[in-house]
């Protein structure tokens, strides 16, 4: 077989093997936080990944909108986007299975984006390999 031919099932794996640190890392995150310490934030300013506010033009505390880039929201940035990878490497898996690619890298996806959306919500990640076993055995049963 070309190269070709296994693209969706080789992007299923890279894509699920990113999105498992993804969600590993979000949830240690969480599990390390303190509430409202913003301690994520002084690590990413210490390194200059991010640009601390200008004090010139602050005048008192405001509320924080709806865009706010807190420690909360950068974990749960963090953690959807680790779930949505998960589900595109399980479609890019039945995408591949479908196209007859080989089932090496097509499983290995499954199982991939399954693992990553069961480490951010186990009975989801149960719904998601069943789902997607249930849809590979009807994608191979349409065949026959």
């Amino acid at each position: 077989m070309t190269r070709r031919r296994n693209l969706h099932g080789l992007a299923s794996v890279c894509i699920g093997a990113l999105a498992i640190p993804a969600v590993v890392v979000a949830n240690h995150l969480e599990s390390m936080r303190k509430p409202a310490s913003g301690e994520l934030l002084f690590f990413l300013d210490r390194h200059g990944l991010v640009r601390p506010p200008d004090m010139q033009h602050e005048q008192g505390a405001t509320a924080g909108g709806v865009l706010a880039l807190t420690d909360e929201s950068a974990i749960f940035c963090v953690l959807v986007l680790g779930v949505a990878c998960g589900l595109l490497a399980i479609v890019l898996a039945l995408s591949a299975e479908r196209r007859r690619e080989s089932t090496l890298y097509s499983a290995a996806g499954l199982v991939c984006g399954a693992l990553a959306i069961a480490l951010a919500s186990y009975p989801a990640g149960l719904i998601a390999v069943t789902a997607g076993c249930c849809c590979v055995w009807a994608i191979r049963r349409r065949r026959t």
